[in-house]
């Protein structure tokens, strides 16, 4: 049956609406897909938001869960590894629990008290050659009061800051160190009255001598961070207080938790290497020295970066190590500096670049790291990163040595030895291989005597003679009579058998009577001085 014009009409305008009809529930049904995909894609960033920051590592499974394969799933990884690293399982580690701060209480006191002394609750420190000659020579020996304690006697009489002390009682005195020595001589709750300058007027203030211990005690109770600091330095110290390192650190805990880093530091290193009563644990120092760095301790990041690159027992991990490096080195850490040298001399969580690690061993070089030098001499020695040049490297390893590393002086010992960049010389090589032995070096004291060397230098005992006072003739390695008498001499004050003869043992005793000589208390001055009353 043909269909007529009409009808073919009829039949075309049927299947256009059908086909409008279709196309708008097409369209309809992508529009509404893509704001479900737009949707499910906005709570994933808003899942991710609120779990990216977390130290929990639960959170950041619950986001990986919910997204395997989301956008910031690789992220969340990184980050739940590296918490992961640092959490302790509370059932294998029940020290947390038992560690945990608590303040000790008024009923500890007898049991912790060793002993008591007068105290005036100020902060103090001489005055410089400018101030005393501003206020005159009375207060020249005196003492400036920088601060003012928030307990103690002073909070509460008319003492202020920069006030001058000039007089204890009708004592004068010479300077703060006597200060605190003669005010810490006084029996507590006894009658003081200090002499001060002020304004250029002449004033006195009478009080009842405070209690060292008790006040920081008390005050350590009340909350105050000075004081808690304070008390859990004297108890790890055993002054005022009895020695008790294990109640010290609940005190250094207490101590962080008020926003102090040194103490957290101290409670991170007790757990490194098992001191103040704890047991070696290192994933509990790792909690502490991050505890460090989010209170913004520059070394804690190295420190990080150490347990992290070598220490035994500790996950290692190159790549953490470097950016723990990299970010104390940001903050010019020469140990940082020089460890993340080494890791792009030897291409361990960066990429191998020679430039790269002689630049930062400059860095470090420059900053005063001895290590540094040693390895600038090693570079310049074998041509790593740098031309080969022997003078360079004897110059840097002069300059560890010079700067507290034996070492440096045995590199160069081991050089004339062995003859590499310079002419075979066992004389010179004998004289470095002793300089470092006088530092005990044990690898150069071992050198010589398995040669059969005498690792004692002559020249070495004559200086060390001179400096202690003896008459050991002219330093030139040469000893004559003179210097047997010397020796004889130091041999009989010492009650040791009078030979007169030189030995590395002989050498190793006059050094030792030189360092405790050197270490007799020297009167200082007020910036070098951390007096006991303090307030920071």
């Amino acid at each position: 049956m043909e269909l007529t014009t009409k009808q073919l009409s009829v039949c075309a305008l049927l299947l256009s609406s059908v086909l409008v009809v279709l196309l708008l529930t097409v369209e309809s049904s992508l529009s509404q897909s893509i704001m479900v995909i737009a949707q499910a894609y906005q709570t994933e960033i808003s899942f991710w938001e609120s779990v990216k920051d977390s130290r929990d590592a639960d959170e950041l499974e619950a986001y990986l869960q919910a997204y395997p394969k989301g956008k910031f799933a690789p992220l969340a990884k990184i980050r739940l590894k590296k918490l992961k690293t640092y959490q302790v399982n509370p059932v294998a580690s029940p020290v947390v629990k038992k560690t945990e701060p608590r303040s000790p209480n008024d009923a500890q006191m007898p049991e912790l008290l060793k002993d008591d002394k007068g105290f005036v609750g100020i902060s103090v420190r001489d005055l410089s050659d400018k101030e005393a000659d501003k206020f005159g020579s009375v207060a020249s020996r005196g003492t400036w009061v920088s601060g003012i304690n928030d307990f103690g006697p002073a909070k509460s009489v008319d003492l202020l800051k920069n006030d001058i002390i000039v007089k204890i009682g009708s004592q004068s005195f010479r300077g703060t160190r006597d200060f605190v020595e003669r005010i810490q001589k006084i029996k507590p709750g006894s009658p003081v009255s200090l002499s001060i300058l002020r304004d250029g007027k002449n004033l006195e203030i009478t009080f009842a001598a405070g209690a060292l211990a008790r006040d920081y005690y008390t005050a350590a109770q009340n909350g105050s961070k000075v004081a808690i600091s304070k008390v859990a330095s004297y108890l790890d110290q055993g002054f005022i207080f009895k020695k008790n390192q294990q109640e010290a650190l609940r005190w250094y805990k207490l101590a962080s938790k008020s926003g102090n880093k040194a103490a957290t530091v101290i409670v991170a290193v007790s757990y490194e290497f098992a001191m103040r009563g704890t047991t070696k644990d290192l994933q509990q120092a790792a909690l502490w020295y991050q505890k460090a760095v989010d209170l913004g301790d520059r070394d804690s990041l190295f420190h990080l970066g150490r347990l992290h690159d070598f220490v035994k027992g500790f996950p290692h991990d190159d790549k953490i190590a470097a950016e723990y490096y990299k970010k104390a080195a940001a903050q010019k850490h020469t140990g940082a500096i020089t460890n993340l040298a080494v890791m792009y001399h030897d291409g361990r969580g960066v990429r191998k670049d020679y430039k790269e690690y002689i630049r930062l061993l400059r860095q470090a070089a420059k900053l005063g790291q001895a290590q540094a030098h040693l390895n600038l001499g090693y570079a310049y020695a074998r041509g790593k990163g740098v031309k080969a040049n022997t003078g360079q490297a004897f110059e840097h390893w002069n300059k560890g040595a010079s700067m507290g590393h034996s070492a440096g002086w045995r590199f160069i010992a081991n050089t004339y030895w062995d003859g590499e960049g310079v002419k075979k010389n066992k004389t010179k090589a004998i004289k470095f291989y002793r300089q470092a032995a006088a530092k005990n070096d044990k690898q150069s004291i071992d050198i010589l005597n398995k040669n059969g060397i005498s690792p004692h230098d002559p020249a070495i005992v004559q200086s060390l003679l001179a400096q202690l006072g003896y008459d050991p003739g002219p330093i030139d390695g040469k000893p004559g009579s003179k210097t047997r008498h010397s020796i004889m001499s130091f041999q009989r004050e010492q009650g040791l058998q009078k030979t007169g003869k030189l030995s590395f043992d002989l050498q190793k005793k006059l050094a030792t009577a030189l360092t405790k000589k050197r270490s007799r208390p020297k009167p200082k001055r007020a910036n070098e001085l951390d007096e006991l009353e303090r307030l920071d």
